[in-house]
């Protein structure tokens, strides 16, 4: 049996944020909350544009089982870890593998 410490992760966050409140794109809502999420080793998984933090909670698979199948895709259909990254702990220093993951995944956007 494995035991949850040695099963890779996947950082879920929040990317960027726009202007919330009632704008519209193209006749629809504005998506503000622009979420990711990474592996151990820098690579976007997945990405998610949603309302508010609570939807992209859910649309990202935190509070549900959406992506999910995207998720153990990526593990070639082994376990994860799926962990959220709340705004306030990404900003410090506070998780170092997620920092480490998320300078990885800026180098290779960088180097594009």
């Amino acid at each position: 049996m494995t035991s949850n410490s040695n099963l890779p992760r996947i950082y879920v966050f929040v990317n960027s944020v726009g202007s919330p409140g009632p704008q519209l794109v193209d006749g629809d809502e504005a998506l503000p909350y622009n979420g990711a999420a990474i592996d151990e080793l820098g690579d976007v998984v997945v990405t998610c544009a949603s309302k508010n933090l609570t939807f992209l909670k859910y649309d990202m698979g935190v509070t549900s089982h959406q992506k999910h199948d995207l998720y153990s895709k990526h593990f070639k259909g082994g376990d994860y870890i799926l962990q959220w990254v709340d705004p306030a702990m990404a900003a410090g220093e506070k998780i170092p593998a997620f920092q480490k993951a998320l300078m990885i995944a800026k180098k290779a956007e960088a180097a594009r």
